[in-house]
């Protein structure tokens, strides 16, 4: 007769075996394909692209925790145009400036009870760039908890803004080629053991 372990054993052993385990400093990636294309910061007419792209999406079910969160985006801008006027010696001077293509992420979700998550990057001429940043709280940095994000769902709005007021000659233009969320905390793996794989320890 082969021999068995105690019954008080049980309990223990089962969730041991069944329990899934935390694995503590993952890097999970979460690709958000529908933001890729090109921006038009749609203030001078016609606009051939659109000045934003949104979609919505779920972390992944294997990210128990969520201890920093930043935005990957690859991609190049064009500068817009725009005119000022100042008075020098009570003669109207015009002058023409640059500004930097900026495209800023919005994050919405339920959970964060109308806030947003920012977070953004100017996008230089004619060079592609990787650019790493981190989130902000639209309210309150206090109030930054990267965990709400989990089992709900995420509204993500990528936006090509053109920060003046007046004056607009040529927009802002974005082409972004990637874009994903890179998260780090922990995950829960898949459990490598069902109740079938229990019993059979024991036969």
């Amino acid at each position: 007769m082969k021999p068995y372990p105690p019954p008080f054993l049980f309990p223990a052993l089962l969730l041991l075996l069944v329990s899934p385990a935390t694995a503590p400093a993952q890097t999970t990636i979460v690709d958000l394909p529908l933001l890729v294309g090109e921006y038009d910061a749609g203030f001078v007419l016609p606009n051939e692209q659109p000045d934003r792209r949104s979609c919505t999406f779920t972390m992944p079910p294997e990210v128990a925790t969520i201890d920093m969160m930043h935005l990957i985006m690859s991609g190049s801008g064009t500068d817009g145009r725009y005119v000022v006027e100042r008075s020098v010696g009570g003669i109207v001077v015009t002058d023409t400036l640059d500004v930097p293509c900026t495209m800023m992420l919005l994050l919405t979700a339920d959970t964060l009870d109308g806030a947003q998550l920012l977070s953004g990057a100017e996008l230089p001429e004619n060079v592609i760039v990787d650019f790493l940043g981190g989130f902000t709280h639209s309210e309150d940095a206090a109030l930054l908890d990267f965990n709400l994000l989990l089992g709900t769902p995420i509204g993500a709005e990528l936006i090509c803004r053109f920060d003046v007021t007046a004056g607009h000659l040529v927009d802002p233009l974005g082409i972004v080629t990637d874009i994903h969320l890179r998260l780090q905390g922990q995950t829960v793996p898949a459990a490598e053991h069902t109740w079938g794989g229990v019993k059979a320890l024991f036969r």
